[in-house]
């Protein structure tokens, strides 16, 4: 009865939908490579500066993206076997995924919120004086000098909150214009970041909360699917009764 509860147009959409499961996991996990690899956000979300957690919603979609495609060829395999338990596993599977999608799209849609508001809370300024934490960039850690003028030299900028984070920021090529002979230092590189977090933390929300859409509504398609395969069961075993009470 299980098998015969999944066919025809039952077993159209499912099959619909297991692709677009596949194709969007698969496009959600393209999207995250690309901003771990993107030229822009590795230079400006650096973990030296403290900005780690630009990355934690990302991590995320790309665990909902892996969780899918597992999920994807669980529910496939329920599908053509009709075992109810596999297709059980899957919702439970597709379940988790859409949890992390909206997770990871309410996170990043708050953390570029409280960096737009730009009060109390900036994520940005507190991760900045983090790493500073109270000195000089001279006398911080080489690797976080080196990652301060790779972001100066990138994004035309000079320190981190002010070009006075550096003891003697117009000794720094990459800090001033050197055609010019006036110290005339770039304004500090924290705006810049923050058009980078708002930017992108727009694009890892609005691909958390699309693939979280598709697999809530695939959730509900499978309970749907649960529903009858549980009632065709329970039709089964009514029948073989009236059988048995037959003869």
């Amino acid at each position: 009865m299980t098998n015969k509860a999944i066919t025809g147009c039952t077993m159209g959409t499912l099959q619909a939908f297991l692709a677009l499961l596949w194709l969007s996991s698969l496009g959600v996990l393209g999207v995250c490579i690309w901003l771990f690899a993107d030229e822009l956000v590795y230079t400006g979300m650096r973990t030296e500066f403290g900005l780690g957690w630009f990355y934690t919603p990302v991590q995320l979609l790309i665990s909902s993206s892996v969780f899918g495609v597992i999920a994807g060829i669980i529910g496939l395999i329920g599908a053509v076997r009709g075992n109810k338990m596999l297709i059980i596993i899957f919702t439970s599977v597709l379940f988790v995924v859409t949890v992390l999608s909206f997770v990871g799209g309410g996170l990043s849609w708050h953390y570029r919120d409280e960096v737009r508001r730009n009060d109390f809370s900036d994520y940005v300024e507190d991760s900045l004086i983090g790493a500073l934490a109270g000195d000089k960039l001279d006398n911080r850690p080489v690797e976080l000098q080196a990652a301060v003028r790779r972001l100066q030299e990138r994004f035309l900028c000079c320190g981190l909150t002010f070009s006075d984070n550096w003891v003697d920021a117009c000794a720094d090529e990459t800090c001033r214009n050197i055609d010019s002979d006036i110290c005339n230092p770039y304004l500090p590189c924290r705006s810049k970041l923050d058009e980078i977090v708002i930017r992108y933390l727009l694009y890892v929300a609005a691909v958390g909360f699309a693939h979280g859409s598709l697999q809530c509504l695939g959730l509900l398609f499978m309970l749907y699917l649960l529903r009858n395969l549980g009632r065709g069961k329970k039709k089964e075993q009514e029948a073989e009764m009236e059988k048995m009470q037959a003869q």
